[in-house]
């Protein structure tokens, strides 16, 4: 795509076979209510220009189902219907196509508003992976991904957001960041339940400007919250379940608040 383009709700489900790419200075717009299908596992979306991706939140919170834009399976009749005609024969599952990729600067001014990811994650990629970039991703949920759902690696721009979004059925990482340490990092209000690790962050935020982890709700998975490296404000958090609660490795600088931590399950302390 080398120029500005649009996907409405009208025109889908789109059906993607392979790799779309999103060309730096142009902006895909998708329209509330679209449905995105990838058609295999080496298919997805690389933006190195903008996306565009916001379903209606009346009053900043995530709208209604049909009001989402769906990226998915082609097997997934839930949403969309039976694309590929085969009266559910077929059924989707983790790791069905691979990711949505933000590359570079070029795509820092991507956002992704009320959108639901399923099925993704082919070959250890997170279902929205960003290189270098800072798309802006909140109310949005990510379901049944084979291995990691959301990853920031060296991310740039000002400020990077991802706030009141949800995370269910993630086997490796929920949510993840690294070497982010030249901009304002928010992970605030989200609620993560997998089997997994929740959230995962390493060198993120300086002295003078603390990477905010504040009021998410982490429950299952082996470690709810890893830090490693880095500077931290980490408030208002509630973790549950089975496994570690906090993790703290290497030389970790934490200013803690009020966190409702459950130490009667699973390993008790700071592991």
């Amino acid at each position: 795509i080398s120029q500005n383009s649009l996907m409405t709700a009208a025109n889908g489900p789109y059906v993607i076979t392979g790799y779309v790419t999103v060309n730096v200075g142009s902006t895909l717009r998708i329209e509330p209510g679209t449905v995105v299908k990838f058609a295999r596992s080496n298919s997805g979306i690389n933006v190195y220009g903008t996306l565009d991706a916001q379903g209606l939140t009346p009053g900043g919170t995530p709208g209604g189902a049909l009001e989402r834009i769906y990226f998915t399976s082609l097997y997934d009749d839930t949403i969309g219907g039976d694309t590929n005609g085969d009266n559910a024969v077929s059924q989707p599952n983790a790791g069905y196509w691979r990711y949505v990729n933000f590359s570079g600067g070029g795509s820092t001014d991507s956002i992704i508003d009320n959108a639901e990811f399923r099925y993704g994650g082919y070959l250890g990629s997170s279902m929205v992976n960003a290189n270098g970039s800072s798309p802006t991703i909140r109310n949005s949920f990510f379901k049944t991904a084979q291995s990691w759902a959301v990853q920031y690696v060296n991310p740039l721009g000002p400020n990077t957001s991802f706030t009141n979004n949800k995370i269910t059925g993630v086997n490796g990482l929920s949510v993840a960041a690294v070497n982010a340490t030249l901009q304002t990092m928010n992970i605030n209000s989200n609620t993560v339940d997998v089997t997994g690790t929740g959230i995962s962050l390493s060198n993120v935020g300086l002295l003078t400007e603390r990477a905010q982890v504040l009021s998410n709700t982490i429950s299952g998975g082996s470690y709810g919250l890893v830090l490693n490296e880095g500077y931290y404000q980490v408030a208002n958090n509630t973790i549950t379940g089975t496994g570690y609660k906090v993790q703290i490795q290497g030389t970790t600088d934490v200013s803690y608040g009020v966190n409702p931590i459950d130490w009667t399950t699973g390993y008790s302390g700071i592991g």
